[in-house]
């Protein structure tokens, strides 16, 4: 059965973007408006208009987006119950992980989940914590895994892993061969944090100020979405760093980075399986989570 036109439509209808449809569905852009275009001259109808680059619905077009969405939402369906019936594993799995899941702990928990079930097609998005809520929230992923605790109506959250935030500095740094500093000294050294949304970031930010630093204070030196541009700053001393362990456990090991203690108890947090508070749309999200929940990955190393 091919839904593959309704699906390029009701993409093309929510984004009204040919070229974020185009990605999404690994399409050319071209590809894309032939889709929509033959679907209008099937209907013999305007379904979006087109005026100076920018996409809207028409009247009929909004009228068919309901029609098309409640079809492949009926489709997914009767998919689920046929899997569930045979005892089946297959279609497409949408989760979406905050970048530092999606970078450390994610590829193995994916390769053993498709080890195990290898009919499974998946659909992957990236963001930090912030934007996969987003994501789950606009239907774009069934699953969600993230670096912070998420409190948002009608979103399930539970635990997935263990992980430390851990304060790094090169070699040859004055604190790297003491052990542990206290948390106002950070006032004083450039310092290198995560963008604005990411859970690393709002974690760390939330501990210093229970020590009395607040954000405002850190002589903040460089800001990215990218933990190993991070990692690589701190190595070459642009400045300190507070991170996932996860993500600095090889540097420390070879000894390119020291770790340094900011209190007596770790910095400790959870990675956080989120979720709707409703029955997936398809039976291979439902078997991820199982998966998940049976064989979670260990803590940080």
């Amino acid at each position: 059965m091919d839904d593959h036109r309704l699906r390029v439509y009701c993409t093309v209808a929510k984004t009204l973007n040919f070229s974020r449809a185009a990605e999404e569905h690994f399409l050319s852009q071209s590809a894309v408006s032939r889709i929509v275009k033959a679907l209008e001259e099937e209907l013999g109808v305007q379904l979006i208009h087109r005026q100076r680059g920018a996409l809207s619905l028409t009247s009929v077009g909004k009228a068919f987006y309901r029609r098309a969405r409640e079809i492949l939402d009926r489709y997914a369906a009767a998919v689920k119950e046929v899997d569930e019936l045979t005892r089946t594993v297959r279609g497409v799995l949408a989760v979406g992980t905050s970048t530092t899941v999606a970078r450390y702990v994610f590829p193995d928990l994916l390769f053993g989940f498709r080890d195990r079930f290898p009919e499974i097609r998946i659909h992957h998005v990236v963001n930090n914590s912030r934007g996969i809520l987003e994501a789950l929230i606009a239907g774009d992923i069934e699953i969600g895994l993230v670096e912070d605790q998420v409190f948002y109506p009608g979103v399930l959250s539970e635990k997935l892993c263990e992980d430390e935030l851990v304060l790094v500095v090169p070699p040859d740094h004055p604190w790297a061969d003491r052990g542990r500093v206290a948390a106002r000294e950070l006032r004083g050294v450039p310092f290198l944090r995560r963008e604005r949304g990411s859970g690393t970031r709002h974690l760390v930010e939330e501990r210093l100020r229970e020590m009395g630093v607040r954000a405002a204070e850190l002589n903040v030196v460089l800001t990215s979405a990218s933990t190993d541009l991070i990692i690589r700053a701190a190595e070459r001393g642009v400045g300190v760093a507070c991170v996932s362990k996860w993500a600095v456990r090889d540097r420390l090991a070879a000894g390119t980075l020291r770790m340094v203690e900011l209190s007596h108890e770790p910095l400790s947090r959870d990675f956080r399986i989120i979720r709707l508070d409703q029955d997936f749309t398809t039976h291979v999200a439902r078997v991820f989570l199982d998966f998940l929940k049976e064989s979670p990955p260990p803590p940080a190393p």
